[in-house]
């Protein structure tokens, strides 16, 4: 069992009930930082792959 990261890589078009202030670009660094800071709590993270950088 674990926990979904849900944000803040999303597309802002499409960001349902997430808050504008805390979307942000897809960041590889950013992104191991939440896994380094969960170590092996987050198993999934939702990020927009349509997003330069994001994959």
């Amino acid at each position: 069992i674990g926990g979904h990261g849900e944000g803040p890589f999303i597309n802002i078009r499409k960001k349902g009930a997430q808050p504008e202030s805390g979307i942000r670009e897809p960041d590889t660094l950013e992104a191991l930082e939440y896994l380094r800071a969960a170590p092996n709590r987050i198993k999934i993270m939702t990020l927009a792959p349509e997003l330069p950088g994001a994959i």
